[in-house]
């Protein structure tokens, strides 16, 4: 559901945004500026909050 949706990146780190009705939903590029600290910063902050265990 794109209410749920955060946040997301390509494989480019380049932001998309989720667009559309529930069940016909599509990814679209926020931008064409990759936005990887921003992405590295959101990773590290999930591996903070989530740690592995092994």
């Amino acid at each position: 559901m794109p209410d749920e949706y955060a946040c997301g990146f390509d494989a480019l780190a380049r932001p998309l945004r989720m667009t559309g009705e529930p069940h016909q939903v599509k990814l679209e590029l926020c931008g064409d500026e990759p936005a990887e600290a921003d992405l590295r910063r959101l990773v590290a902050n999930h591996y903070r909050r989530f740690p592995q265990r092994r």
